[in-house]
């Protein structure tokens, strides 16, 4: 995750000179080195180096799709497109739990890689002959100490630190139950690992369909509203009482 956040201060300003489709074959072929490599590591620190291959791949990818959604809109019908590109994203935990239990549970961990490797190269063959260049060569900018400059001055622009925080928020909390769910659904509640990638399905699927519903609604309610309703749901989800306290007092 560090890797992908950084990576794409970036990997944003390289696309820009050099065009969206040459980034994301390379993009696509750098994450099927780094898959490649994780599957066949044979210590945690050759693990941890293809692991860092895998994410400059994946966050090469990422900021490609998103660019070429601002090459091509703009305003409420950019957010639009956005909320659906987000329905894709939300796949990914969708399925990828379900799918990597089993196959951890029929062939070891290496499995997950294996499959992940085998899905970029389809991958990869699809953007080969569908993907266009979006940005024209007449568009592009040279990547200069100057775009690095203006980091600042978005950093300084209220306006974005306040959506900026909002999303941060909210992908947090996503992040942190996919990071504390495993131990609490394996190892206090004694589910099954393979059956495990089932407890996730409720709440990508939420994910998902948030997402499609954001996409048909955002052109007619607008992108500050729309922020609102979403911090609104946030907090009177937060506002839950503790699961922990009430499974106690359902035990005494």
């Amino acid at each position: 995750m560090l890797i992908s956040g950084i990576g794409q201060l970036f990997i944003g300003p390289i696309t820009d000179q050099h065009g969206r489709r040459r980034l994301a074959l390379i993009s696509i072929l750098v994450y099927i080195l780094g898959s490649a490599l994780c599957a066949a590591s044979y210590s945690i620190q050759m693990l941890i180096g293809a692991r860092v291959i895998q994410a400059l791949g994946g966050c090469g990818m990422l900021v490609v799709a998103f660019a070429a959604v601002r090459d091509q809109f703009s305003g409420k019908e950019a957010a639009k497109v956005y909320s659906f590109l987000n329905c894709g994203l939300g796949m990914s935990p969708l399925f990828a739990p379900i799918i990597g239990c089993y196959l951890y549970n029929w062939y070891g961990w290496r499995s997950g890689f294996v499959f992940l490797t085998a899905l970029a190269v389809v991958i990869g063959i699809m953007a080969f002959c569908q993907i266009k260049e979006t940005l024209p060569a007449e568009k592009r900018v040279k990547m200069d100490a100057h775009i690095f400059r203006r980091y600042c001055q978005i950093l300084k622009n209220p306006t974005f630190i306040v959506y900026a925080l909002c999303a941060s928020a909210a992908l947090s909390m996503f992040f942190v139950f996919f990071s504390s769910s495993p131990y609490i659904v394996i190892n206090l509640l004694h589910v099954p690992v393979k059956n495990f990638g089932f407890y996730f399905l409720f709440v990508s699927s939420m994910f998902f369909i948030g997402s499609l519903i954001c996409g048909k609604l955002v052109g007619k309610v607008g992108v500050l509203r729309m922020a609102f309703i979403g911090i609104y749901k946030v907090f009177c989800s937060a506002a839950v009482p503790d699961s922990d306290r009430l499974q106690e007092q359902s035990m005494r």
